[in-house]
């Protein structure tokens, strides 16, 4: 409990705009002062194919095939309050059944504009807007739903995720380690209009141990973290809306008492060149690292193996490009992303694809009084 509120002074002591594969798939409207009482039928569901041709020596390839489905039922008790209940339910194609199958239960209030909180089921989708290296994209995938609380931020010049994940619940005399996430993504605007500046910041603390279990493993701390600049250049033209430059410091910490991890400290230096029209990204991208390693990042950028789990090399370095193209039909959003790593070190190239269809809907079913 004491790494807890550690972890949450830090959050709070803190204070994004990190495009991911997915942002927030539109819903049929945001709810208002006329849904108070109404219930909504939601559906969450994405069908994806998603492929890696790896031929690294740091991470194997493989494809992920199906689709996850999350209905609930969505009730609105006022204008800034609401609460939903379902399953997620994930389905990989080739696989008799469901992968994994969970309850979700959201329940969400807005203290002011641009002000919500969220317990029980969080919000995941545009990845907390964490860059790669820190937080895999694939994790809207699988395992896709985190449980805990979540402060939202989203005002003029400022914006910022605020979360804790608690993956593995203990009782006295358990056998395994008590775990959870904190995170914080956050950025705030220096100078707007055509021409904008921004500082983004984000970190990711993974924490394993607790007072009350009996297990023999040590407390384990380990953190990753992100700061820098970000620039964007409104070009006006249609062809070509805009281009932003962001060069971040990336760091990887074991804060454990017992080090055990194959570093206990790594930086790594991320620069990206993004080139945006309506539908289509192109994402240039420089990665340079030193002793790195991730908890929930792609594996690709760390200087550890995990397909042979050894150490190959302190140094990591990597010219990534992704294309990403994403049109919108109402509810439905339709992606294709193409990405590339090529690593000038070895001259070696790895190369993915992905093809997406997202739906976010509710529907209304009816409208109720609460009793009085």
């Amino acid at each position: 409990m004491r790494a807890l509120t550690g972890c949450l002074l830090l959050l709070m002591l803190s204070l994004n705009a990190f495009p991911q594969h997915f942002q927030d798939t539109p819903r049929s409207k945001p709810f208002t002062a006329a849904d108070t009482s109404s219930l909504f039928f939601s559906i969450d569901n994405a069908n994806f194919l998603k492929n890696n041709e790896y031929y690294n020596d740091y991470v194997a390839g493989y494809t992920r095939v199906g689709f996850f489905l999350e209905p609930s039922l969505t009730y609105i008790l006022s204008e800034r309050t609401s609460l939903s209940a379902g399953a997620h339910l994930l389905k990989f194609s080739g696989q008799d059944g469901f992968h994994r199958v969970r309850p979700v239960f959201t329940l969400k209030h807005r203290f002011s504009e641009g002000l919500q909180l969220i317990m029980g089921s969080l919000r995941t989708c545009g990845h907390h807007h964490l860059i790669d290296p820190i937080y895999h994209f694939e994790n809207y995938l699988d395992p896709h739903v985190e449980n805990g609380l979540q402060l939202l931020l989203d005002r003029p010049g400022v914006r910022s995720d605020l979360w804790i994940n608690w993956k593995k619940f203990i009782l006295p005399g358990d056998d395994f380690r008590e775990q959870f996430e904190a995170g914080f993504s956050g950025e705030v605007a220096l100078f707007g209009k055509g021409f904008s500046g921004s500082i983004p910041f984000q970190f990711l603390v993974e924490h394993q141990g607790g007072q009350i279990d009996q297990s023999d493993k040590p407390i384990s701390t380990l953190l990753n973290g992100a700061g820098g600049v970000s620039l964007k250049y409104r070009t006006g033209l249609r062809w070509l809306r805009s281009i932003t430059f962001r060069n971040l410091m990336v760091v990887f910490r074991d804060l454990s008492p017992r080090k055990l991890q194959p570093y206990s400290a790594g930086e790594a230096l991320y620069s990206s060149l993004m080139f945006s029209r309506k539908n289509l990204n192109l994402q240039l991208s420089y990665w340079r690292a030193q002793d790195f390693m991730s908890f929930t990042g792609n594996p690709i950028f760390q200087s550890y193996s995990v397909k042979q789990a050894r150490r190959l090399s302190r140094n990591r370095e990597l010219i990534t490009g992704r294309l990403n193209y994403t049109r919108r039909y109402h509810q439905l959003r339709f992606t294709v992303n193409l990405d590339s790593f090529w690593d000038p070190v070895n001259n070696s190239m790895d190369f993915g694809f992905g093809i997406y269809l997202l739906v976010n809907t509710d529907i209304f079913l009816t409208n109720t009084k609460p009793r009085k």
